[in-house]
């Protein structure tokens, strides 16, 4: 204190002044130590926590203010170290830009999700700039349009797939006035018909070629083509079966005989059709002990008899019934070691590799 400080002062003041003056020597090193141990304990920064950057800088009055303030809702003081701790977390991850922000009121609550998520997404491209210098080059909107244009261009084709397939169907069918017998002279003559028509078995018989060069595709049940197809009568290029877990070989084998090669669809993880009824009627009967080790009512389904014969065989991948991969997680995982995805799907996870 300046020594003409005292000069204007009664002797009693000069006197207490002075006591103080060395009161307060003697006391400032005590509180300066007791306040780097309140500030330890207490985690704190002075610049967060005051707003200025050394203790030294602090106001009596506002250290008094906020101490006050502390001791009498102590939950505040807890809220404001745990606050200081994630703010300097997060400046180690390199958020220290968002925490600047916070902390002068720049960013409120409601923004700072979002400006992270900025902060994020940026780094991330600046990241990906660096280890895929050729995506600096690529450009959204003319991806958007490339993709535009092939999904214009991929339903312009599948419509000329249909037109096409029509004009060779059509280019395939009878011609010219066919004789009163031809089967084309009877599916005309039952055309014609008003009642009294054929049954429909016998009219593939003796209307057969015909029928299949005007309809080549024949979508029928097994007891259908038991039923309407007589053996021998009409052959096909191929048979696709499907569901094929669903169909017991007894059921199959007739339209079997009626191609010339098959193809099997199903999926043998499926609940093969039920035998109870033929339990119940005595069909299942037991083996005989001297008969062949193999037969084909040994099995459930003409799926499984197809691969206990070894017919070659590959998995579908595709899963197109489902619109969301979520719907098929859960037996995907479980069942089909996660190789199935639904289209489109270019990309598949794996929890294995964390993909």
């Amino acid at each position: 204190m300046p020594a003409g400080f005292f000069a204007g002062l009664a002797a009693s003041d000069r006197e207490a002044l002075s006591a103080a003056q060395v009161g307060l020597s003697r006391g400032l090193p005590a509180f300066a130590k007791s306040l780097d141990d309140l500030f330890g304990r207490l985690d704190l920064e002075t610049q967060q926590a005051f707003g200025v950057a050394e203790k030294a800088a602090c106001s009596v009055a506002a250290l008094s203010e906020r101490f006050h303030a502390w001791s009498i809702d102590i939950g505040k003081l807890n809220r404001w170290v745990q606050f200081a701790k994630l703010c300097r977390d997060a400046g180690a991850l390199g958020l220290s830009p968002i925490v600047r922000d916070i902390l002068a009121g720049r960013l409120v609550a409601g923004s700072i999700f979002p400006a992270y998520e900025a902060a994020y997404f940026d780094a991330l491209r600046a990241a990906l700039f660096r280890e895929l210098p050729e995506l600096k080059a690529f450009d959204g909107e003319a991806q958007d349009k490339r993709v535009a244009l092939f999904k214009q261009l991929d339903l312009m084709r599948i419509k000329l797939a249909r037109e096409q397939i029509a004009s060779k169907h059509a280019e395939g069918r009878p011609q010219g006035m066919p004789l009163r017998d031809s089967p084309l002279g009877v599916l005309k003559g039952e055309i014609a018909k008003k009642s009294r028509h054929l049954p429909i078995r016998k009219l593939l018989e003796k209307a057969g070629p015909a029928v299949q060069q005007l309809k080549p595709v024949f979508m029928m049940s097994p007891l259908s083509v038991a039923q309407f197809l007589k053996p021998g009568a009409l052959e096909f290029d191929i048979l696709l079966m499907d569901e094929a877990s669903q169909i017991q070989p007894v059921d199959a084998l007739g339209a079997i005989a009626r191609a010339k090669q098959i193809v099997v669809v199903g999926d043998e993880r499926q609940l093969p059709p039920t035998r109870f009824f033929a339990k119940l009627t005595g069909d299942d009967e037991d083996r005989d002990e001297d008969g062949p080790s193999f037969e084909a009512k040994d099995v459930e389904s003409i799926l499984e008899l197809c691969l206990a014969k070894g017919a070659p065989y590959r998995l579908l991948n595709w899963h197109y019934r489902s619109k969301h991969q979520s719907l098929i997680a859960v037996s995907n995982r479980e069942f089909y070691e996660s190789r199935l995805f639904i289209i489109p799907q270019p990309l598949r996870r794996n929890r294995r590799n964390g993909a």
